[in-house]
């Protein structure tokens, strides 16, 4: 029987070991250790994901979708990992509110019949030149329409605060069922 009864002893027993300064063969005592630290580990890991199920949930759900687009578990990991930790919440907001602006102007000009020279080009608002938003087919098509004013409206449709109260309260209120069923 093994004589590691903590974590703590465990801890000491494998800093001793590997201290020795010398090339060891594993007792039994030494894989008691290690297999106490990684059990205890994994026990923590398994809390913390229970404790944060819908956070887990929502990273299941991205991860399949990045393994889809990547075809790499191990990149697909690494580029979802980088995706959540790179930018703050504000950033991705942002994102959220550009992307939002972007499917709003796509949609006025689907209602209008008009395909836009860059419809299949630009994959954020933001990068549509000036320029080609005054194209003169287009305004003329809108204004005939009477819908002028609503290009500029359907590009500004979401402002910010609007776009982050909408967050919180989505986030807010699915966290609140979940814990809830929980």
């Amino acid at each position: 029987m093994s004589e590691i009864k903590t974590v703590k002893e465990a801890g000491k027993r494998l800093q001793w070991r590997f201290t020795q300064g010398k090339a060891f063969q594993p007792n039994q005592t030494d894989v008691d250790a290690l297999n106490m630290l990684t059990e205890t580990i994994f026990a923590l890991q398994q809390k913390t994901t229970k404790e944060n199920d819908a956070f887990a949930k929502l990273y299941a759900i991205m991860l399949r979708e990045f393994v889809f687009k990547y075809r790499d578990i191990m990149t697909a990991t690494d580029m979802l990992n980088s995706s959540i930790s790179d930018y703050s919440l504000s950033a991705r907001v942002q994102m959220l509110q550009t992307e939002l602006n972007h499917a709003e102007t796509n949609a006025f000009f689907d209602n209008l019949g008009v395909v836009p020279e860059w419809k299949d080009e630009v994959k954020n608002i933001n990068e549509i030149p000036a320029a080609k938003i005054k194209n003169r087919e287009i305004i003329e098509k809108a204004n005939k329409d009477g819908k002028g004013k609503d290009l500029l409206m359907a590009m500004s449709a979401y402002d910010y605060d609007t776009v982050e109260r909408a967050v919180y309260a989505n986030v807010s209120t699915i966290i609140q069922k979940h814990n809830k069923k929980a």
